[in-house]
């Protein structure tokens, strides 16, 4: 156990490392903070969360996108989504653009079905400024984003 602790510390050390050179406006997390299947381990869900309030003061704005698993984990009382809010993140759990600098950021979290006209009407309004960007959470095959032409799909 002590080396999966030392892992979750050694990653958020590189983490906090590429901050610190990089300095970014913005720090984006793509969703998944905890993968909560059969069960949490306490003490990893503690060193956890230490680790990202410690980096959480580094940017001072942050957005996260939600993933699947960070509503799946509420079932198991894992809150990462209330978390990361109470860290000062902005946490996107419903599709919307938001503007950054001058930037419009089409931000698509983690959802089983979307509505397609929605969709295209967000792509649209993303589109309409002078730089976009599209942050999601999906699987590699971009499956949460269309419907299946047949059971092979």
């Amino acid at each position: 156990m002590t080396d999966h602790l030392d892992s979750i510390r050694r990653s958020f050390d590189f983490l906090e490392e590429k901050i610190l050179e990089e300095a970014p406006d913005l720090l984006v997390f793509g969703g998944d903070y905890w993968d909560a299947q059969d069960r949490i381990d306490a003490q990893a869900l503690f060193v956890g969360h230490e680790q990202l309030e410690r980096v959480s003061l580094l940017v001072d704005k942050k957005l996260a996108i939600v993933g699947n698993h960070d509503y799946w984990s509420i079932e198991h009382g894992i809150f990462s989504i209330s978390f990361l809010r109470s860290l000062g993140w902005t946490v996107i759990d419903k599709p919307e653009v938001i503007e950054f600098q001058s930037t419009r950021i089409l931000c698509l979290p983690y959802r089983d079905e979307y509505d397609l006209d929605e969709l295209k009407q967000l792509i649209r309004s993303a589109k309409s400024g002078s730089d976009s960007l599209c942050i999601a959470h999906s699987d590699v095959r971009g499956g949460l984003y269309r419907k299946p032409r047949s059971d092979k799909d």
